[in-house]
C-alpha cells in the first residue's frame, strides 16, 4: 500500500480547512507524544458536550503520531476508547500517548485525554500496523 502525506489530514494537516490542525510535542526520550486542544461548537454531540467522535479522532492522531517515531509508515488496526467524563466545549484538553510496547510490525500505544483541572476524560489503548 502507497501512503502519501499530501498534509490534509483531518487531524494534523495544515491544508485541511476542515481538520483539527493539530500540533503535537515529544519526549526526549521518544516514548511520549501529546498535543493539546480546544473543542468548538462546531465539535459537540449534545450541547455543550464535544461529540466522542471527535475525542477519537484526536487519541488515535496522537498515538499515530507516536507510532510514526519508530515506524516509517503505519496504520491503525484497532483503536478501543473508553468514555470517562464529558468534553466540553470550550474547555482545553490534553491529549498524551505512552508507548506501552513494539515488536515486529505492531505499536501498541496508551492514551489518555483530561481536563486542565487534570480530570480524566477518555483512555484509549491503540495498536498501529506498520506498512510495508
Amino acid at each position: 500500500m502507497d501512503l502519501t502525506n499530501d498534509d490534509f489530514c483531518f487531524g494534523c494537516g495544515e491544508k485541511n480547512p476542515h481538520g483539527l490542525h493539530l500540533s503535537f510535542e515529544y519526549s526526549d526520550e521518544g516514548d511520549e507524544a501529546w498535543t493539546y486542544f480546544v473543542p468548538e461548537k462546531s465539535h459537540e454531540g449534545w450541547e455543550g458536550i464535544v461529540h466522542g467522535g471527535i475525542i477519537a479522532v484526536v487519541m488515535d492522531e496522537t498515538a499515530a503520531k507516536l507510532a510514526s517515531r519508530m515506524v516509517i509508515r503505519g496504520v491503525t488496526g484497532r483503536l478501543d476508547v473508553r468514555y470517562v467524563k464529558p468534553a466540553l466545549v470550550g474547555q482545553r484538553l490534553e491529549f498524551r500517548g505512552r508507548l506501552l510496547r513494539q515488536r515486529g510490525r505492531i505499536v501498541e500505544v496508551a492514551v489518555e485525554a483530561r481536563r486542565d483541572d487534570g480530570t480524566l476524560v477518555a483512555t484509549c489503548l491503540a495498536v498501529i500496523y506498520r506498512v510495508q
